[in-house]
Protein backbone atom coordinates (compact mmCIF):
# COMPACT_ATOMS: atom_id res chain seq x y z
CA UNK A 1 0.00 0.00 0.00
CA UNK A 2 1.36 3.37 -1.04
CA UNK A 3 0.64 6.23 1.37
CA UNK A 4 0.80 9.82 0.14
CA UNK A 5 1.43 12.57 2.68
CA UNK A 6 -0.95 15.55 2.76
CA UNK A 7 0.46 18.31 4.94
CA UNK A 8 -2.31 20.74 5.88
CA UNK A 9 0.30 23.45 6.47
CA UNK A 10 0.72 23.64 2.68
CA UNK A 11 -2.64 25.42 2.58
CA UNK A 12 -0.95 28.46 4.13
CA UNK A 13 2.43 28.26 2.42
CA UNK A 14 1.85 27.28 -1.22
CA UNK A 15 0.62 29.99 -3.60
CA UNK A 16 -2.88 29.61 -5.04
CA UNK A 17 -4.50 32.34 -7.17
CA UNK A 18 -7.85 32.02 -5.39
CA UNK A 19 -6.83 31.36 -1.79
CA UNK A 20 -4.90 33.69 0.47
CA UNK A 21 -2.28 32.27 2.80
CA UNK A 22 -4.33 33.37 5.81
CA UNK A 23 -7.55 31.73 4.58
CA UNK A 24 -5.60 28.58 3.78
CA UNK A 25 -4.15 28.67 7.29
CA UNK A 26 -7.65 29.04 8.71
CA UNK A 27 -8.75 25.96 6.75
CA UNK A 28 -5.74 24.00 7.99
CA UNK A 29 -6.44 24.99 11.61
CA UNK A 30 -10.12 24.14 11.29
CA UNK A 31 -9.32 20.71 9.85
CA UNK A 32 -6.80 20.05 12.62
CA UNK A 33 -9.31 21.04 15.31
CA UNK A 34 -11.95 18.72 13.85
CA UNK A 35 -9.53 15.83 13.50
CA UNK A 36 -8.29 16.38 17.06
CA UNK A 37 -11.89 16.57 18.30
CA UNK A 38 -12.40 13.05 16.96
CA UNK A 39 -9.20 11.89 18.73
CA UNK A 40 -7.14 11.61 15.53
CA UNK A 41 -3.42 12.31 15.65
CA UNK A 42 -1.26 13.84 12.96
CA UNK A 43 -0.51 11.10 10.46
CA UNK A 44 -4.03 9.63 10.55
CA UNK A 45 -4.82 7.74 7.36
CA UNK A 46 -7.51 8.92 4.94
CA UNK A 47 -8.73 6.34 2.44
CA UNK A 48 -10.06 7.77 -0.83
CA UNK A 49 -12.08 5.50 -3.11
CA UNK A 50 -13.87 6.09 -6.38
CA UNK A 51 -12.38 7.37 -9.64
CA UNK A 52 -9.19 7.99 -7.67
CA UNK A 53 -8.11 5.47 -5.07
CA UNK A 54 -5.29 6.26 -2.71
CA UNK A 55 -4.36 6.36 0.95
CA UNK A 56 -3.23 9.65 2.45
CA UNK A 57 -1.53 10.48 5.71
CA UNK A 58 -2.94 13.77 7.03
CA UNK A 59 -0.21 15.82 8.66
CA UNK A 60 -1.26 18.71 10.89
CA UNK A 61 0.09 20.90 13.68
CA UNK A 62 -0.55 20.11 17.32
CA UNK A 63 -3.91 21.58 18.33
CA UNK A 64 -3.87 24.11 21.15
CA UNK A 65 -6.68 25.38 23.39
CA UNK A 66 -6.42 28.71 21.55
CA UNK A 67 -7.09 26.92 18.25
CA UNK A 68 -10.02 25.04 19.81
CA UNK A 69 -11.56 28.30 21.06
CA UNK A 70 -11.01 29.94 17.67
CA UNK A 71 -12.89 27.11 15.94
CA UNK A 72 -15.46 26.39 18.64
CA UNK A 73 -18.28 26.21 16.08
CA UNK A 74 -17.50 22.67 14.94
CA UNK A 75 -20.07 22.75 12.12
CA UNK A 76 -18.31 25.75 10.57
CA UNK A 77 -14.89 24.27 11.31
CA UNK A 78 -15.92 21.05 9.57
CA UNK A 79 -16.90 22.95 6.42
CA UNK A 80 -13.67 24.96 6.35
CA UNK A 81 -11.50 21.97 7.14
CA UNK A 82 -13.18 19.76 4.55
CA UNK A 83 -12.67 22.45 1.89
CA UNK A 84 -8.98 22.61 2.78
CA UNK A 85 -8.52 18.85 2.57
CA UNK A 86 -10.46 18.78 -0.71
CA UNK A 87 -8.14 21.44 -2.18
CA UNK A 88 -5.08 19.38 -1.25
CA UNK A 89 -6.62 16.21 -2.68
CA UNK A 90 -7.51 17.92 -5.96
CA UNK A 91 -4.01 19.36 -6.27
CA UNK A 92 -2.48 16.00 -5.46
CA UNK A 93 -4.47 14.17 -8.12
CA UNK A 94 -5.04 16.69 -10.94
CA UNK A 95 -3.45 19.69 -12.64
CA UNK A 96 -6.10 21.97 -11.10
CA UNK A 97 -5.68 24.59 -8.38
CA UNK A 98 -7.92 27.04 -6.53
CA UNK A 99 -8.81 30.11 -8.60
CA UNK A 100 -11.67 31.56 -6.53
Amino acid sequence: MTVTSLNLKKLSTDFRPGLSEKQGGCMAEAAAVCLDNQKHKSGVLLYVTGNIENTYSLIFDKVTDHMRRSHADLAEATELGACGIAILLIESNTDFTTVE
